[in-house]
């Protein structure tokens, strides 16, 4: 009789449900987290950044992860909570992404992250053999974000895109964090808008709200090196589209800091020394000032490298001419077109030789990368 007993009280106990069994330290950060990610989701999503981000990092830190997870599972991924908090070894969560696993470091930074605490990250996620997302509050300093430039390991997540979780915001993919962009849509207006946000989106979201400003001295190998990794990073894992790129910044021989005046008043900034007349066209289609977005170009490499990406492929998709679309990266005028059309292919026949062309006819302007 008492063993019948045994039986049932344990296949009553198996039957509680899950909640019954979490603890209860764990149970009221959950709720925390509830309430934060639906009034977030709510009609708080309309408060200001700076407001939002105070109200992130004035959770408690235990708590915030769980809002993570709560916003990761409100959007339809399958989420794995830890069962404690300490001895974690260093995962505050898993998430289904593409029926793919990822590991969650969460941190609530009211500063500048560590390089040491990414780097730490990375190779944990290395040694488990899967991908991770690092999520924090704060900001990201150049030398984290080099650390994960053209990393297909980890991604990190904050600004823009950490705002966008937490309020029911549209993010960019995560499948592929060295490959989050996808050119822009063949049709025009929102998906216009929407095409440029998703180019240009690592550049704002992913860690680089803080512009890389001139630590970096101007032409050292080190400014060079963060020049590099983000036009490996804009190539978006196209080696023609990459090359393209390398053409068009040793033909301009741009730096972190650039501004360069003309003429006619406007200015070329940054690295791949993109014109100041884009910047109210970007300014608007992001949503952005464009006092922002003249920092961002002038100051911040991938951002820079991001831009003139959208302006070439935008050329390219409009005219449907490779060496058309080389040209009016420059100009609009013909002459200036062809003129610089053949600078490019002088640069890039020095870095990559003749056998990068494929000839279809006697002319250079017939040539395909």
């Amino acid at each position: 009789m008492l063993l019948a007993l045994s039986a049932i009280l344990v296949a009553l106990l198996a039957l509680l449900p899950h909640r019954a069994r979490v603890p209860i330290r764990h149970r009221w950060r959950r709720r925390q987290a509830r309430t934060m990610a639906l009034q977030l989701s709510g009609r708080d999503r309309l408060q200001p950044p700076q407001l939002l981000y105070a109200r992130l990092r004035a959770m408690d830190p235990l708590a915030f992860e769980e809002l993570l997870l709560e916003c990761f599972e409100r959007r339809g991924h399958g989420v794995v909570q830890g069962r404690r908090y300490t001895g974690d070894g260093g995962i505050d969560g898993q998430v289904m992404i593409d029926s793919e696993i990822w590991l969650i470091q969460a941190k609530r930074y009211a500063g500048a992250i560590r390089p040491e605490h990414v780097a730490a990250f990375e190779a944990l996620c290395r040694a488990k053999g899967r991908r991770g997302l690092f999520i924090h509050t704060g900001r990201t300093g150049p030398q984290s974000r080099v650390m994960v430039t053209g990393n297909a390991r980890v991604a990190i997540v904050s600004g823009r895109a950490l705002l966008s979780l937490v309020t029911g915001g549209p993010l960019p993919e995560l499948a592929a964090p060295c490959q989050l962009r996808r050119p822009i849509s063949q049709s025009g207006g929102t998906d216009m808008m929407w095409g440029i946000t998703k180019l240009l989106w690592p550049a704002i979201v992913i860690g680089t709200l803080v512009p890389q400003l001139a630590w970096a001295k101007s032409g050292s190998a080190q400014a060079e090196r963060i020049i590099a990794d983000c036009i490996h990073r804009a190539s978006l894992g196209r080696p023609w589209l990459e090359k393209t790129l390398w053409g068009l910044r040793d033909q301009e021989a741009g730096w972190i800091g650039a501004e360069v005046a003309n003429t006619n008043g406007s200015h070329d900034l940054g690295p791949m020394q993109v014109n100041s007349w884009w910047i109210p066209r970007i300014a608007t289609l992001l949503g952005r000032t464009e006092v922002d977005v003249r920092r961002w170009l002038q100051f911040d490499a991938c951002f820079n490298a991001d831009a003139a990406r959208w302006i070439f492929l935008s050329a390219l998709r409009s005219t449907r001419n490779y060496w058309k679309a080389v040209g009016i990266y420059h100009s609009p005028t013909p002459w200036r077109q062809e003129h610089y059309r053949n600078s490019v292919v002088a640069h890039m026949r020095v870095r990559y030789g003749n056998s990068i062309f494929r000839a279809r006819g006697a002319r250079t302007s017939n040539v395909v990368p």
